[in-house]
């Protein structure tokens, strides 16, 4: 057998035997982990996550019961479904879920998280359109009752000018039929502007009842992080904050 071939043989035999020496090992988790589910249900004895990631690699990553393991590891924790990348729990409030494949780490959902907005910055980015929807209501009838006047004058006037000068009256006239209830213009426009200022009123004190209530909840956040943070460090060094499945933040251990 020539060098090149033997260097070969050399170099497939040692990847088999690696590959075989993984196998023994992942048999003898497996088999350690059966052996010992009722000891981790009691908490006698623990998973840790690099364990929890080496069963991954085995068909157990499809099963109930490592996923149920883990919620005997986190205080609170409680198991709700597997998926295929992770198996989701719910943490208090809030859903959590640890990946089933190669990712260290947890994942917690907290879609109403947000940094300390101001009361414009709220109000910017949750009420901007309806906001802007009654503003522009207010502005036009605003414009019309400021016009209204010019409405009189202008019908006054062209009853008695030149013939070429009737076609705007004929749109004065209708503009003021368009309306109902034998209302003049004025009328329907200052009822209609009242009520848009009603409108924004009243919404404008619910955005500051929201707003209230938006840095209250925030608050809560606060101090649901302050809880758990140091419970999932004791299993985890990483944890992801995600809001609308996106990753908003992410706490380490020690930092």
């Amino acid at each position: 057998m020539s060098n090149d071939f033997a260097n070969d043989y050399s170099i497939a035999l040692k990847s088999i035997n690696n590959e075989l020496a993984e196998k023994r090992a992942q048999v003898k988790l497996v088999k350690q982990f059966s052996t010992t589910y009722e000891e981790i249900q009691s908490g006698s004895k623990k998973l840790t996550e690099k364990d929890y990631h080496k069963l991954c690699e085995t068909t157990l990553r499809k099963t109930d019961m490592l996923g149920t393991a883990i919620s005997f590891m986190i205080e609170d924790l409680e198991y709700l479904s597997k998926s295929s990348n992770c198996f989701n729990y719910k943490l208090g409030n809030y859903k959590l879920s640890i990946p089933s494949y190669s990712e260290l780490g947890v994942d917690l959902y907290i879609d109403d998280i947000d940094d300390n907005l101001t009361y414009t910055d709220f109000i910017r980015y949750k009420f901007k359109r309806q906001i802007d929807s009654y503003n522009h209501a207010i502005d036009y009838r605003e414009m019309y009752l400021a016009m209204n006047g010019f409405f009189k004058k202008a019908s006054f006037y062209c009853r008695r000018s030149p013939k070429f000068m009737r076609p705007v009256l004929y749109v004065i006239k209708d503009i003021e039929h368009r309306f109902k209830d034998g209302k003049s213009i004025d009328v329907i426009m200052k009822e209609q502007l009242d009520e848009s200022i009603l409108n924004k009123n009243n919404l404008m004190q619910n955005i500051r009842h929201k707003y209230v209530a938006f840095h209250e909840n925030q608050a809560n956040i606060s101090k649901y992080l302050d809880k758990y943070l140091p419970i999932l460090f004791e299993w985890t060094d990483t944890v992801r904050i995600r809001k609308n499945d996106c990753i908003v933040r992410t706490y380490t251990k020690g930092n």
